[in-house]
């Protein structure tokens, strides 16, 4: 059937590498079968993959979708179809027609949002993350009428008819925060601070003039240099304290993390702790590393590849449908936003630390990789820190505007 479909203009562009990949998603999560694949498994007439099904695959008695109807059976975390060379032995003994819709779309996500289909590329798989990362122009997407199959869309949003406000206008929503950035204008520090002041103000707002007209404010306000140097409104030793506390929080959590460790996550993570000294026992000694990296190999690094940490952010605007919120709460979207930037910027402090000139563009993008495949799709993390957040109540807007520092 076809559909206006939207997409970004990376889409296209992404294709598995197979084998030479240095990854592999046929390990460490839940790898889901639709009924009507796994129906075909079950009625093979290839004897040697017959085998293979009745002892690598389970039904999932949790779920009651047609989408998630089996599961692949892990060997010591990994598929049972994965052979010795990292090919797919349903493909290679079957043919790709004969893989399942979640194997065969990897890392494709897809949503059906207000009648428009919208496909994007999840940042778990190395080349998505080099695809979508490593473009240095502006991100920029298409609108167009394709054929599209239902079947592969995981969340289906209709906010028109939402009577919520902020849900009702998710879409210009959405489309402004893009567009802040976008906006080269600022640094990527900056361009966060002016999304956190917007969100702040239309928090409570409560009818579409209102959003339109605080849209319009702000557009003029960028136009008239109003946020132009506002990360000097910071207190920078403040950003200091919160962030290194930060830090150390997160340590504390991700240790205590199942799967984190043995993942090529805590490779990152193992190098920020060294880095910054963290393993040596004196707070003291790594708030002083920790100020040296962020001033002498951090910024160093970055200036010249923000538009890595622009894209990962446009990125989850989009595939996440930012701002939309189950919950109408257009603080908690902005702060999972933000909390998602600061773990990857503050492992990157440590990871220049530790690296010094060695540090590189690779190196960064599979930082955001490994965090995607480790952390993103499991919400444990998020939701412990987000607890930390609420706790200490540092959960503002305010506070995590003073996080993202300068």
């Amino acid at each position: 059937m076809e559909y206006k479909v939207l997409k970004p203009q990376y889409f296209e562009k992404f294709k598995c590498i197979g084998s030479k990949c240095e990854d592999t998603c046929c390990k460490g999560w839940n790898i889901t079968i639709d009924r009507k694949t796994y129906k075909k498994y079950m009625k093979t007439k290839n004897n040697y993959m017959k085998g293979k099904f009745k002892n690598g695959i389970k039904r999932y008695r949790r779920s009651n979708t047609e989408t998630e109807y089996a599961l692949f059976d892990l060997k010591n975390g990994f598929c049972p179809f994965l052979d010795s060379k990292n090919l797919c032995e349903i493909y290679t003994e079957l043919g790709p027609e004969s893989m399942c819709n979640t194997c065969k779309e990897y890392p494709r996500v897809y949503y059906h949002v207000n009648g428009v289909f919208q496909k994007g590329l999840t940042l778990s798989c190395p080349e998505s993350a080099r695809v979508v990362l490593l473009n240095k122009e502006i991100m920029e997407f298409d609108l167009v009428e394709e054929d599209v199959d239902h079947k592969y869309s995981i969340v289906n949003i209709d906010s028109k008819d939402d009577s919520r406000i902020l849900a009702k206008y998710f879409e210009e929503l959405r489309i402004f925060s893009i567009a802040i950035i976008q906006n080269r204008r600022f640094t990527i520090d900056e361009r966060l601070i002016i999304l956190g002041l917007f969100v702040k103000s239309v928090e409570n707002t409560s009818d579409k003039n209102s959003i339109l007209n605080i849209i319009n404010e702000y557009n003029l306000n960028i136009e008239k240099g109003y946020y132009d140097n506002i990360t000097k409104t910071i207190n920078l030793e403040q950003t200091t304290e919160s962030q290194f506390n930060f830090i150390l929080h997160l340590v504390n959590q991700i240790v205590g993390t199942k799967n984190i460790f043995g993942s090529n996550f805590s490779k990152d993570i193992s190098d920020m702790i060294n880095g910054l000294a963290l393993d040596k026992g004196s707070l003291k000694n790594s708030r002083s590393i920790f100020i040296k990296s962020y001033n002498l190999y951090y910024k160093n690094f970055i200036k010249d590849k923000e538009y890595i940490f622009e894209n990962y952010l446009v990125n989850y605007i989009f595939i996440n449908n930012f701002p939309y919120n189950l919950d109408d709460n257009i603080k908690l979207s902005y702060s999972y936003l933000i909390i998602n930037y600061i773990i990857i910027k503050l492992i990157l402090i440590g990871m220049c630390a530790y690296y010094d000139k060695e540090m590189s563009i690779d190196k960064f993008v599979y930082l955001i990789q490994n965090y995607s495949r480790s952390m993103l799709h499991d919400n444990s993390l998020n939701n412990k820190i987000y607890k930390y957040l609420e706790e200490y109540n540092v959960n503002t807007i305010n506070h995590m505007i003073l996080m993202i520092g300068k």
